[in-house]
């Protein structure tokens, strides 16, 4: 925990279209005016926060943007299912776990770009070779709901450990680590507690396995399913949790940090291999790593801690070394080994989800 934290110490509206679907492959633009194109962003986060931070690099660059919500492992199936078309249809992926976009970078899904804002980034939060970049720090737990721990007639848990307690059978909701990034830094901070034993990995997690209500396919569904009275316990990120307690004024909900350790999301950005709009795409990234963009998050209610070089709270008051963070989690080596943990789990612990 001393050495993450201390990394992390040292360390108009009318433009813009929102939509649910891509547009039209663009063709290769000729300018380079970012305000004369317009940047289409695969956005892995969840879809508030995709609607309200583009508006406000909109409002704030006067480039047009547009989105795409999906999740972090349905953003990479469609990049590499894009390789060989004339350009991308998208310009920049913009939020998921770094091991995701560690992954995508080794299959050459994206191209590096040295922002100027980047020196201004942490060196452990951000690719040496420039493919991606860091802008937060989003530590990963267990969130929970008094009243359903009261009609279970159950106790919180204090460590992951407990989530394989029989008490809470059928009443934990996880994301899948094949299709989001929150399932698979569980399934990476598990990995690191049991310090890369993958075959102790599997077997705790093939006990936790009866009490899991479903595997969801967004990372966020979990929490979700929480406040709707359904499952008592969900894995999930703070930031989704936090929120839902602080901003829609949940009293209900709160959130653990297991004893173990806990693993963390480097929410991370990148432009993507044939990019049609390079400009408009490389503007997204200096905007989406600077002060503004994070004032955006915490003004929305997501409380990440920040990537800069300053540190600082996550809008809540509450210092990264307040957080049990297990040192030996490493978002970068777990992303080298994505594919193998994921397809293992979707063949050992269940398959992964269709809807």
């Amino acid at each position: 925990m001393r050495h993450i934290t201390a990394a992390v110490a040292v360390g108009a509206a009318a433009l813009l279209t929102l939509t649910g679907c891509v547009v039209e492959s663009p063709q290769a633009s000729e300018t380079d005016d970012p305000t004369k194109q317009q940047v289409t962003i695969a956005c892995g986060n969840v879809e508030e926060l995709c609607e309200s931070v583009i508006a406000a690099f909109t409002a704030s660059t006067g480039i047009p943007a547009n989105y795409v919500r999906l999740s972090g492992g349905e953003i990479l199936a469609r990049l590499e299912s894009n390789v060989g078309a004339p350009v991308s249809e998208f310009d920049v992926w913009w939020g998921g776990p770094a091991e995701t976009f560690a992954t995508a970078a080794e299959r050459d899904l994206l191209v590096a770009y040295d922002s100027p804002v980047r020196a201004e980034i942490q060196d452990a939060l951000k690719d040496e070779g420039g493919f991606w970049t860091g802008y937060n720090l989003n530590p990963n737990g267990i969130c929970a709901s008094k009243s359903a721990l009261e009609r279970i007639g159950a106790k919180a848990p204090t460590s992951w450990a407990d989530l394989a307690d029989p008490v809470y059978a059928q009443n934990v909701a996880n994301s899948h680590p094949a299709t989001a990034g929150t399932g698979f830094t569980f399934l990476a901070t598990v990995l690191a507690n049991n310090d890369g034993d993958e075959e102790a990995t599997f077997d705790f997690l093939a006990e936790m396995h009866p009490n899991v209500l479903q595997y969801t396919k967004s990372g966020s569904a979990p929490v979700q399913m929480l406040v709707r009275g359904e499952v008592a316990l969900a894995v999930a990120y703070a930031s989704v949790c936090e929120r839902e307690r602080v901003v829609n004024s949940n009293d209900d909900i709160f959130m653990i940090y297991p004893s173990e350790g806990v693993g963390y999301e480097v929410g991370a950005t990148g432009i993507v291999n044939g990019t049609a709009n390079l400009a408009a795409a490389q503007a997204f990234i200096d905007w989406s790593l600077g002060q503004e963009a994070f004032d955006e998050y915490v003004a929305v209610g997501y409380n990440v801690f920040p990537a800069g070089l300053e540190g600082g709270d996550n809008g809540l008051g509450q210092e990264l070394s307040e957080i049990p963070v297990q040192a030996k989690f490493d978002p970068v080596a777990a992303g080298k080994i994505r594919t193998q943990l994921a397809e293992r789990f979707d063949s050992q612990i269940a398959p992964a989800p269709v809807e």
